[in-house]
């Protein structure tokens, strides 16, 4: 799935916030929400044709949404939905209402570009246009932001004020500088400080009448130089603080404007959330809009399943919802990558689960494992609300997913592996009690001997078999002793063409088998038939599902003395149980 969710990309800051949590649901309403959402955003770019100027703006204004600050210094519940980084504090600070007018100019952009039909469907009403125009007095650009002498006509005369005492200022220090350039040959114009030769800096000191003549600082600053620097004098000093004065009173009158201004987005703080709540539906149902595009996924249709008899106390009327998968050309995308990568062919996946437990038979390197990992994957793709890589797919909601397969890392905590799968059972079959469980077994007890690995097995089947739960069980195994029963459904891998296997090696010298790992692998690929066929739940049965172990191990290059002799020791064993 991490595979998948790099390529899901909403482009607000809330729609990557929840794309970040790869939030699987568990609930009819929430995913029916958000396929509609998704179903909604589909239609709207089908009745908007060929647009690509409309869809580039949607794009730009939707990446241009900045995260919003706390709207106040309350409790407000919904304060967490804009960012929790100033939560207590006042949006008081320019800054704040930049970030604010910056939302807004953009929130109403896409407003704009959505139609009516869409803009109903996702609640995206623009209703702050006072609020816009008042943010809009603080400069024409709608991504910037500052108090201008609109909002408090006594901002003009302090401004013009400070302007004429800073031209002030500037005058006298080009005055002085003039006259330091003419007397000592120092060019301090325009300049904080000059660095001097060490020598010229000790010429300035020795002359006792140059410092408070014109006023100058002359500093070390290292062995061979000095710094020189122009010191205020009286005038300057007093129009320095007439202008900090007029600094301290434009201050004040700013502090007091943002203050309204922050107060008056306070006034508008639930039309806001609701904003963001409306901007973050349509992002979201965007991103999955994209992509379905991309990966051609269909909507799952959820519900399939039927009533059957409860043979447990799971249904107080004595009935038990059963829940039923089926995938139509269900491609796993990550190995479909990976095939394209390695210039493999693919098999998408067509199976019907109509019962709660499903055996999955197969030979080595035949792909049980790979449909096991397709169907949770499919059914994680569905519950996500992306939709599902596949022609078709209807299932059941689900409220516990799992997995059970080797863990490697098992052993390096001191478990086995079957000791891992034992505790992995144990806490599903508890799961089972409250939850709707779709589980996965692969090659489960296969550590242990064949005989109590296959009646452990053949029990585990039948427990989900007969469990009366609201459960789907997948099991993938090369036992072809488990129990056989009318209630399980069975099904096994094509396997390997063996008739392709044999033509593929007739004539092979010894040196061509030494062929790289990869291109065996493509060779195996290439006469391995990667489709399930549903088998007979009779009895009579077991054992029609062989092994192609011996097969795969010739074309993965394994010495044929080796393989001759097994197969000898195969058909030895074969009359020995007859």
């Amino acid at each position: 799935m991490d595979e998948v969710w790099r390529h899901f990309k909403p482009q607000t800051p809330y729609g990557r916030d929840r794309a970040s949590e790869k939030r699987v649901y568990g609930d009819a309403a929430s995913l029916s929400s958000i396929y509609d959402d998704t179903d909604e955003y589909g239609s709207f770019v089908r009745r908007t044709g060929d647009n690509r100027s409309r869809a580039d703006r949607i794009s730009w204004h939707l990446g241009r949404i900045p995260r919003l600050p706390s709207i106040d210094a309350g409790e407000r519940s919904s304060a967490s939905t804009m960012g929790t980084a100033q939560k207590g504090k006042k949006s008081g600070s320019s800054v704040d209402i930049f970030i604010f007018k910056k939302f807004l100019a953009n929130y109403s952009a896409l407003c704009d570009l959505a139609d009516e039909r869409i803009r109903c469907h996702f609640n995206m009403e623009f209703k702050s246009n006072e609020l816009a125009a008042l943010l809009g007095q603080g400069g024409s650009d709608p991504e910037t932001f500052y108090v201008s002498e609109k909002y408090d006509s006594r901002l003009l005369d302090i401004r013009d004020s400070v302007a004429s005492i800073g031209a002030k200022i500037e005058r006298c220090k080009a005055d002085a500088a003039a006259s330091v350039k003419s007397a000592l040959g120092i060019d301090l114009a325009g300049k904080e400080f000059v660095t001097v030769p060490r020598d010229t800096g000790l010429e300035i000191l020795q002359r006792n009448e140059a410092i408070p003549k014109w006023r100058l600082s002359v500093e070390v600053n290292d062995e061979y130089s000095f710094l020189v620097r122009l010191l205020p004098d009286s005038e300057m000093l007093t129009l320095e603080s007439e202008r900090e004065k007029l600094y301290e009173r434009e201050r004040a009158i700013e502090d007091s404007v943002s203050l309204a201004l922050s107060e008056r987005i306070e006034d508008e703080s639930d039309a806001i959330m609701g904003y963001v709540d409306a901007l973050t539906r349509f992002d979201l149902a965007k991103a999955r809009y994209e992509l379905k595009q991309k990966f051609n996924l269909c909507r799952p249709e959820f519900g399939a399943g039927k009533m059957s008899p409860s043979n447990g106390g799971y249904s107080a009327k004595g009935a038990v919802w059963e829940p039923r998968i089926t995938i139509g050309q269900g491609i796993f995308l990550p190995l479909s990558w990976e095939c394209g990568k390695m210039g493999t062919r693919y098999t998408p996946l067509d199976i019907s689960l109509e019962r709660s437990a499903a055996v999955l038979f197969g030979s080595n390197m035949g792909g049980k494992t790979v449909v096991l990992k397709s169907i949770l994957f499919f059914q994680v793709m569905a519950q996500s609300g992306l939709g599902v890589p596949a022609a078709n797919y209807s299932t059941a909601i689900f409220s516990y997913i799992g997995y059970v397969g080797e863990k490697p890392e098992m052993a390096a905590r001191g478990l086995s592996s079957f000791g891992f799968e034992i505790r992995s059972l144990s806490d599903i079959v508890e799961k089972t009690a409250s939850d709707s469980c779709l589980v996965a077994f692969d090659e489960f007890a296969q550590t242990t001997s064949s005989q109590e690995a296959e009646a452990l097995l053949s029990a585990v089947i039948m427990f989900f078999a007969e469990t009366g739960r609201p459960c789907l069980a997948l099991f993938a195994t090369h036992f072809q002793g488990v129990r056989r029963d009318g209630r399980v459904q069975y099904f096994k891998m094509a396997g390997l063409d063996v008739e392709a296997a044999r033509r593929s090696f007739q004539g092979f010298a010894v040196e061509d088998r030494q062929k790289n790992f990869a291109e065996r692998i493509k060779n195996i690929n290439s006469i391995m038939r990667y489709f399930v066929i549903e088998e007979s739940s009779d009895e009579s049965g077991q054992g029609i599902c062989s092994s192609d172990a011996l097969e795969v191990a010739s074309l993965l290059g394994l010495d044929e003395r080796i393989i001759a002799a097994a197969r000898e020791y195969r058909t030895m064993a074969g009359r020995d149980s007859r």
